[in-house]
């Protein structure tokens, strides 16, 4: 998978989006690359937030995920001429390989000049990379959707639309636009769904809250389901695929992941979906405590998924050591029921 996203705009959610992508294709399919090549507007402690997001969803350094960080919070190019910064374009092409899964994220909308003459669009023609249009959904959704979608179309790069919610609670417009938008989508450009209202920022919840969007890229892109697509996370209709979880079976490399993004001791949640059966829940907390010795507990009710197969609750572990919560891990590799656990 190759791709890159833009936004309608600035303040869209187009970062969240991607890194829910990006969370959610690791959980599935492994390591990828990820790149916000220019990043403009440092917080105080000189990591670019947007690339610092995507660093973590995909488990690398941000430094791998970032080319240019400006200090103003200003259109790249704009920023980049006060900081006396020359973007050059060699590095932002050597940083897009033509090799492996990618996915790049722009800044701003599509029309924002990054390089000197050169926009997000025209950078994503440059790359040949088919475009995610993430746009949030409001009022001025259409115009801004269909403005955009004609620049991208003008330069030869394929898109497709997601609608991001901006709020748990939507107003009018939000909930009439996605019926709007596919009556007014020129044809070829589908609009692939709508990302719901998602305020973590942790990793295994943007994987989770991904999933569904995630295989819908894929198929937009034409590439086979490999069986390990997670779609049925509460929102989608699909069946999820048996194993699909965002740990590596390389527990070693696992275990470092652990050692360098969480604090012992202190709790870790395990989001769990699994087939819709009487006792799943209490057998499943039952059956780790039995093999394990570990007392964790469910902190919320079983959630169901649209079309009432399958289940999902969230485990929690007061975990001392990382091997606490590898224990639990291979505790849940082993029930039948247990479809994915991240």
């Amino acid at each position: 998978m190759r791709l890159l996203v833009t936004g309608t705009d600035t303040e869209v959610g187009k970062t969240v989006v991607t890194a829910a992508l990006v969370a959610a294709f690791r959980a599935a399919h492994g390591r990828l690359r990820v790149l916000k090549p220019v990043e403009s507007g440092l917080p105080d402690d000189g990591v670019p937030a947007d690339a610092g997001l995507l660093a973590r969803c995909a488990g690398v350094p941000w430094q791998e995920a970032n080319v240019y960080a400006l200090l103003e919070p200003l259109a790249p190019a704009l920023a980049a001429r006060r900081q006396g910064v020359e973007i050059e374009l060699e590095r932002l092409d050597a940083a897009v390989r033509p090799d492996g899964p990618l996915v790049v994220e722009g800044v701003g909308g599509a029309l924002v000049e990054v390089a000197a003459g050169l926009s997000v669009a025209d950078l994503a023609a440059r790359w040949q990379l088919p475009t995610v249009l993430v746009a949030g959904n409001r009022l001025g959704v259409l115009n801004h959707t269909l403005l955009t979608v004609e620049a991208l179309q003008s330069r030869g790069v394929p898109v497709a639309v997601i609608l991001n919610e901006l709020t748990p609670e939507p107003g009018l417009p939000a909930r009439t636009n996605a019926d709007e938008l596919r009556r007014l989508l020129p044809d070829g450009v589908p609009l692939l769904g709508s990302f719901p209202f998602e305020p973590s920022r942790e990793p295994a919840a943007l994987a989770w809250a991904g999933a569904p969007l995630l295989a819908a890229v894929r198929s937009w892109l034409g590439l086979a389901e490999s069986g390990t697509e997670s779609g049925d996370a509460p929102g989608s209709g699909d069946e999820p695929g048996v194993g699909s979880n965002l740990m590596s079976d390389d527990e070693q490399r696992f275990r470092d992941l652990l050692e360098s993004q969480h604090s012992f001791p202190g709790p870790y949640t395990f989001k769990v979906i699994c087939r819709n059966q009487t006792g799943t829940q209490e057998g499943i907390i039952a059956g780790i405590r039995q093999t394990t010795g570990l007392d964790v507990e469910s902190s919320e009710a079983m959630r169901p998924s649209r079309n009432g197969k399958y289940v999902s609750f969230t485990l929690q572990l007061d975990a001392n050591l990382p091997q606490d919560v590898l224990d639990v891990y291979r505790c849940l590799r082993s029930f039948e029921s247990v479809l994915q656990y991240f």
